[in-house]
């Protein structure tokens, strides 16, 4: 039986996603750099939509409450996919998360907004720390999924992680 996420969990979870990404687009429009900002927030969503394709589409929870809304996501905008999550998909995913993290770190740290750095940075760990802790100590899929295995408690139980 499939473990599902409450409503205040999931809107935690989004909100903790979006707060890193407030931050760095609103260090971006301070910095008087609006170009960055919207380069920023469009590739933001490429990169979620395209993870919703590459992992959503072959999860258990296709269609259902996600915890990063993901399964509900995907199910408005691609046909589910049959069989495992292949290797390039996953390792994608983890090549957009640094993206996502780091870009913006680069960016404010060229740009000299210390406080956004820093509100960034700790947006940043604060989501992966309450994302995993909420999502993956619920989710089925944490034995394959790409974020489960960042976490060190989940490693131990991710095939081929050693």
């Amino acid at each position: 039986m499939k473990r599902f996420w409450s409503r205040s969990e999931v809107v935690l979870i989004l909100v903790l996603y979006r707060l890193p990404i407030g931050i760095a687009t609103h260090g971006f429009v301070v910095a008087r750099c609006p170009y960055l900002a919207i380069a920023y927030l469009v590739l933001n969503a490429w990169i979620y939509i395209r993870i919703r394709y590459m992992v959503c589409t072959r999860c258990v929870y296709y269609g259902e409450r996600c915890v990063l809304f993901g399964g509900e996501a995907a199910a408005l905008m691609f046909p589910q996919r049959e069989g495992k999550w292949g290797k390039k998909d996953l390792q994608a995913v983890g090549v957009f998360w640094l993206i996502m993290t780091f870009a913006p770190v680069l960016a404010l740290a060229w740009i000299n907004l210390l406080s956004h750095l820093v509100g960034f940075v700790l947006a940043c760990v604060l989501f992966h720390v309450i994302r995993t802790k909420i999502g993956c100590g619920k989710c089925e899929m944490r034995a394959e999924c790409p974020a489960a295995r960042l976490n060190p408690r989940y490693r131990t139980s991710c095939p081929g992680s050693q």
